[in-house]
């Protein structure tokens, strides 16, 4: 009798066809997983009893020790049961259980009699199960795992109706928002349904079902619409409410016109528990492709919420015949017959469902019918499967199954699993012989429980991972998991059912923890090969999140969490260059050379400022070009696209004032980022003559933007008077009058005139409330920019302390050039000794720009880097780190003046709004305490010294008829000056600066005589010689390459001039370039 109650009441479910009677199931809230916290009171304390002992209650001595065990692991955890429900306290407490196990055994009998004939009754008068989860659910989750045949079948039934009903209710419900609370009538619906329903199929969802039945689902959705209203419940106590708003408001969304009074009083409850719903919408962006169907009733989002709850739900690849069999399975299983029926009658509608329906509709039905009766195969290995992994207690074809108590379910299967053969089950189960339906019950109700599980673990694993649950030994785990359930009980008040079973039963839902981990760790390694080399973004959240979890101490994902995470870094940064680049406004993204070529030149400049926010991008420049000049492309297309499908241009021309604005202020921007990189897509037509989108939607928006241009210099003109009309005009007039007499015609327009007297009440007007919708927004991007500034302000205190620190371990100064551009030439201070003098050979060095007057303090125009002593060789690591933090502290400086000078400008209309006032009070605080690095000045003191010059002229001369006669004269000068040079810290350096000059000169002739002539004369005199000049220890030094130059480069004429420069080593260059940090720009 069991089993043809089982059978009824399965095959009603399969059908799905809730009439009036079983609207309750589809439409109410389901009672299995939503109590009232205080529903433990309804529970009798044998209830309790029976969960605890199972199969144990009928044994008095089992039943004794069995209570004692359990006792006695709950006071380990909980010594004093403040933890555990009441009537649990009760029950450890209670010193005599022995009677307590002689009286259970008899009344659980009678009450487990009662309940299974009230169960039978029930589903004899409602086989589809109506009010079966309400009344019986709970009872069945306490005792269905009681070792009674009957008890354990009936409870299976209604645990697989309640399971329906569970995974159903959301299905129907996302399918009716699809299609619309517009359709009147099954034409409507159908047509409806043509569109969505080759979506569902073609991403293996299994949504199709709805779609195969669609005369039913249409029974469904009549019923729903017409019994909506009726069944919302308001009149909801405030756990529930809180718990329901979100779902009925989502509902309310899409059916209010139906029940519009009734949604309105529910969204007010809902705001005073500060619950709002937020449709489903894509934000639009023009660069962006729309968005699909799909997206827009968030069908990811629909199946992650199902999945939260418990639910094997998800996509899965499906076949022509998968759905045939399906459609052709009657009573007596599948039927050739119905086959060829269903699809004579049916091709008008399935042949929108796929191109294989569309083609074997067109031809051929008469033997695919015939080929999909060929099922037994599949049959028999499907009961195998389940045989072996625990569903089904029988895999021959002539046994019957029998159905398996809730806590011995095999929970093997991962989700995929799950989900792959439990579809398997409901295509072919109803066609098949050999007895399947017993072991895919077992199977579904099994990946509920282990869904079930799996969430509630979720809400102990930031606990878990706390306590390095996996690090510890296994007596360590168990102590801690228990815990921690018990914990996170007391927090939970018994939300649900499910819940309040687990924390009677703490150390069975902590005894299968190490098998749910291991599971999801075996899913994360298979989600994880799939997308961690190119992930999508919603990867980066939910599989970073999982590497993240409980799954960390085990070790066995972290090199592909890591590649994971490397990857998810590399597309995020990837990306802001991709938008850096744009802002460009240039084809640097037109194709991969342009893109390498600007890559380069960007990654290198990056790289010189030792803060490359786009170091992972410039580590792989092929791969990242390849990335954004793809993306670009797609961004482009998009963009004509919905361009062309929103007729912009020619609503930019002919739309009104309002509209154009909107679509310039809109549009034309990303005409700017992207015209010049697809230039055939958006600069040029179709045909490659006429103008492309852009150019014609730039030329129809110049007018708005010239327009635009001058509201904004107006608006900055009278910025402080736009907080009211009466001030603004009094402002305008002034201006106005002021711009006459002067002949400025810039804001003529906006003046009266003798024709318009209203003018500037009409341009103040359109500017005082442009001002005031902009200063929330004001408010907010002041107060964010301030954020920034305080830690841009921060950083470049560290950098400058850093600067100073570093300059002064180097013996540098930071100094500005002369007034009078004296020692332009000459890069490098050195305050020394004097060098001894090299020989001659040097060049002059490369002039740097001149300056500004020298001062001391913050002024930082023109400055360079001056070294205190001479040294030769290669740059220190001293001098490197004080060259790099003195560059990055004048960027930061620079940076920051501007910054300021930006935000001081808005903070100009902070009369205009007042809230700006406390933001900009701190911004102008912060702005006056920006000092720049401290500048050395130097000037020189020159004494007076006697100095004596000796000067000895020496004559040859030779003279042959045969041979080269040559004059040579030699002059040797020295010149020595003593020179005071001081600085303002107070230091003095005393050099003595030594002249050298020599002059060579030849000249060859032919005479027929030869006479030789000696001549030597030496005058002495003593003079006083006035420097004024800066004088510095003069090195001269050949480069020492000059051994291997040629004779003619040896016969070169070379002369040492002093101050004026020097010639020096390639190395000596290079370092006296990096001594020059020059910053030219105005402060």
């Amino acid at each position: 009798m069991i089993n043809k109650i089982i059978l009824i009441a399965i095959l009603n479910l399969i059908a799905l066809t809730y009439g009036n009677q079983s609207l309750d199931l589809s439409i109410r809230s389901s009672q299995a997983g939503s109590i009232n916290p205080s529903f433990g009171s309804f529970i009798d304390e044998e209830e309790i009893y029976a969960f605890i002992l199972k199969e144990n209650y009928n044994d008095e001595n089992k039943c004794k020790v069995k209570l004692e065990e359990y006792c006695k692991e709950l006071k380990d955890i909980d010594p004093e049961f403040n933890k555990v429900d009441s009537k649990v306290k009760e029950i450890c407490n209670n010193n005599n259980k022995g009677q307590k196990c002689k009286d259970l055994k008899t009344s659980l009998e009678k009450k487990l009699y009662k309940f299974n004939n009230e169960i039978n009754n029930h589903l004899k008068s409602y086989p589809s199960g109506f009010g079966a989860c309400s009344e019986y659910f709970k009872k069945c989750l306490l005792l269905g795992d009681i070792n009674e045949p009957d008890t354990i079948n009936t409870c299976n039934v209604i645990k697989y109706l309640c399971y329906i009903n569970f995974t159903e209710k959301p299905k129907k419900q996302i399918i009716f928002r699809i299609v619309g609370e517009s359709i009147t009538n099954y034409d409507d619906f159908k047509e409806k349904m043509k569109k969505i329903c080759p979506l569902f199929i073609q991403q293996g969802s299994d949504l199709l079902f709805n779609c195969l039945e669609i005369e039913n689902s249409y029974k469904q959705f009549d019923t729903y619409m017409r019994y909506f209203c009726s069944f919302l419940n308001i009149n909801l106590d405030d756990n529930l409410l809180k718990e329901k708003c979100y779902e009925e408001l989502r509902n309310c969304y899409f059916f209010k016109n139906k029940c519009e009074e009734k949604c309105n009083k529910l969204k007010v409850l809902c705001e005073k528990k500060n619950i709002t719903y937020r449709p489903p919408e894509k934000i639009f962006s023009p660069i962006e492709p729309e968005a699909t169907f799909l997206e827009k009733i968030d069908i990811e989002g629909f199946y992650k919420e199902m999945r939260d709850k418990g639910n094997a739900i998800g996509f899965f690849k499906n076949t022509l015949d998968d759905m045939l069999i399906y459609l052709s399975t009657g009573v007596s299983g599948l039927e050739e017959n119905k086959c060829k029926n269903l699809l004579k009658n049916n091709c008008s509608f399935f042949e929108f469902l796929s191109p294989e329906f569309k083609e074997l509709c067109q031809d051929n039905k008469e033997q695919k019918c015939k080929d999909i009766l060929e099922i037994s195969d599949r049959c028999r290995k499907l009961k195998l499967i389940l045989y072996l992994n625990g569903f089904s207690t029988e895999f021959e074809d002539n046994k019957l199954g029998k159905n398996i108590p809730w806590n011995k379910l095999s929970t093997s299967f991962n989700e995929r699993e799950c989900l792959k053969f439990t579809l398997e089950c409901l295509f072919i189960r109803k066609s098949c012989k050999n007895n399947l339906i017993e072991g895919c019950i077992n199977l579904q109700l099994a990946c509920f429980k282990k869904q079930q599980e799996r969430q509630f673990i979720k809400l102990i694993e930031s606990k878990l991972v706390e306590e390095q649950y996996n690090l510890k030994s296994k007596d360590e785990k168990l102590k801690i998991c228990q815990k921690i359930v018990m914990e996170k009980c007391v927090a939970l008040l018994n939300s649900n059912i499910e819940n309040f079973l687990k924390c009677l039963r703490p150390k069975e839902i902590c005894l299968g923890l190490e098998e749910i981990i291991f599971v999801r760790s075996k899913e994360l390694e298979q989600a994880l090969d799939q997308a961690r080399d190119f992930p999508k973004e919603e990867d980066c959240v939910e599989l970073k999140k999982e590497c993240e979890g409980i799954l960390k101490d085990l070790g066995s994902n972290n090199v592909k969490c890591v590649t994971l995470k490397e990857r998810c870094k590399y597309l995020e940064v990837t990306k802001e260059l991709k938008y850096d680049f744009l802002k460009d406004k240039s084809d640097s993204l037109m194709n991969i050379q342009n893109c390498m070529k600007a890559l380069k030149e960007k990654c290198d400049g990056l790289f010189k400022r030792e803060t490359n926010a786009f170091g992972v991008s410039c580590a792989l420049p092929e791969e990242t070009c390849k990335f954004m000049v793809s993306e670009v492309e797609n961004h482009c297309n998009a963009f004509k696209n919905n361009i062309e499908k929103h007729d912009i241009v020619n609503k930019s021309k002919n739309g009104n004032e309002t509209l154009v604005e909107e679509i310039c202020i809109l549009w034309d921007p990303y005409c700017d980022e992207l015209m010049e990189n697809c230039p055939d897509k958006l600069k040029k037509g179709d045909n490659g003559n006429e103008k492309g989108v852009c150019l014609q939607l730039k030329e129809n928006c110049r007018p708005f933007f010239e327009k635009l241009k001058l509201e904004d210099e107006l608006t900055h003109e009278l910025k402080g008077s736009l907080s009211n009309e009466t001030e603004c005009k009094k402002a305008l007039g002034k201006h106005c009058s002021e711009q006459k007499n002067s002949g400025n015609q810039k804001f003529n327009s906006f003046c009266n005139t003798d024709k318009d007297k209203d003018v500037e009440e009409k341009a103040c007007k359109k500017l005082v409330e442009k001002v005031k919708e902009k200063c929330p927004t004001l408010e907010s991007e002041l107060d964010k920019e301030k954020d920034e500034l305080k830690k841009k302000k921060d950083e470049y205190e560290k950098v400058k302390q850093e600067s100073e620190k570093f300059t002064k371990e180097a013996k540098l100064v930071l100094s500005r050039l002369g007034k009078d551009g004296q020692d332009a030439g000459s890069k490098v201070q050195n305050t020394s000794a004097a060098e001894p003098a090299a020989p001659p050979g040097g060049a002059p060095a490369p002039a740097v720009p001149g300056g500004s007057t020298p001062s001391g303090g913050a002024n930082t125009n023109n400055v360079i880097l001056v070294r205190r002593t001479f040294v030769s060789g290669e740059v220190s690591e001293a001098e490197k780190k004080a060259f790099v933090a003195t560059t990055r502290a004048l960027e930061l400086y620079l940076e920051l003046k501007e910054k300021c000078k930006g935000l001081q400008g808005d903070c100009g209309f902070r009369k205009d709004c007042p809230k700006c006032e406390t933001v900009c009070t701190e911004i102008d605080k912060l702005c006056e305490g920006i000092e720049g690095l401290k500048v050395t000045p130097y000037y020189t003191v020159t004494s007076t010294a006697i100095q004596t010059t000796t000067t000895t002229a020496m004559t040859t001369t030779t003279t042959t008829t045969t041979t080269t006669t040559t004059t040579t004269t030699t002059t040797t000068a020295t010149t020595t000056t003593t020179t005071t040079t001081e600085s303002v810290d107070g230091g003095k350096v005393t050099e003595e600066c030594t002249l050298v000059q020599t002059t060579d000169t030849w000249v060859t002739s032919t005479s027929l005589h030869t006479s030789t002539m000696t001549s030597t004369s030496t005058l002495t005199s003593t003079v006083t010689l006035t420097s004024m000049r800066k004088c510095k220890p003069t090195r001269c030094t050949s480069d020492s390459s000059k051994e291997t130059e040629t004779q003619k480069e040896e016969e070169k004429e070379e002369e040492v001039k002093p101050n004026e420069g020097m010639k020096i080593r390639v190395p000596e260059m290079i370092k006296i370039m990096l001594l020059g940090v020059i910053v030219m720009g105005m402060l």
